[in-house]
């Protein structure tokens, strides 16, 4: 993987820097709970979502896909979501379970890139489930945030419980494929992988 200096300064990237960077308003934003605190929450939830889909396509119209942005931007969307499920979970009663389930995901997601990452010099790249995964997160925190907790929050969560393991697997399965690109067995990989996410099932069931 070949990271230069001034691909930090490309446009796709600045945005995936940038969502980065708010997650310290939004934690300090959704601590506090006021009015004029949520109406900020509105504004920065809607560019991150913007943001998130303008990377991509920036990216791509000017020719700058680049090592740094594929790892950048789904490291950005994981630590965003992240930090903002546990401000809610902190400061807004948000379901334990569901805050731990995403948190086990981009733990392992972010273990089995590095792993692949540091044995085929291979970055995993985003897929259409992490993105998915992302929005409807976003629209059930986003839903949160302003205190909707109806059907149609009720909708988003139960979405939510669904995605996070079904992007987590189609992640998982990326992996495999670059790992095994040259031949050999998964089934190492699998049973670890398969072991691994069975313990946290349990402790988060015994936890949550």
């Amino acid at each position: 993987m070949k990271i230069r200096a001034r691909e930090f300064f490309y446009p796709a990237n600045l945005l995936s820097l940038s969502r980065l960077i708010v997650v310290i308003p939004l934690w300090h934003l959704i601590r506090i709970n006021t009015p004029e605190g949520n109406v900020w929450l509105f504004w920065i939830a809607v560019f991150g979502i913007l943001s998130d889909i303008l990377d991509g396509y920036l990216s791509r119209k000017f020719n700058q896909v680049t090592d740094l942005g594929i790892v950048l931007d789904p490291i950005a969307d994981k630590i965003g979501m992240a930090v903002l499920m546990l401000a809610l979970l902190f400061f807004r009663d948000f379901p334990l379970s569901l805050a731990l389930l995403l948190i086990y995901r981009d733990v392992m997601i972010m273990a089995v890139g590095w792993f692949t990452l540091r044995h085929t010099d291979r970055p995993i790249m985003a897929n259409v489930w992490g993105k998915v995964n992302t929005v409807i997160l976003a629209y059930t925190i986003f839903l949160m945030m302003i205190g909707v907790t109806g059907t149609a929050y009720e909708i988003g969560l139960v979405l939510s419980y669904i995605i996070i393991p079904v992007s987590g697997f189609a992640y998982m399965r990326v992996g495999e494929k670059v790992l095994y690109r040259d031949g050999g067995s998964p089934l190492w990989y699998r049973l670890i992988i398969g072991g691994i996410t069975l313990l946290a099932l349990l402790l988060i069931w015994k936890v949550a």
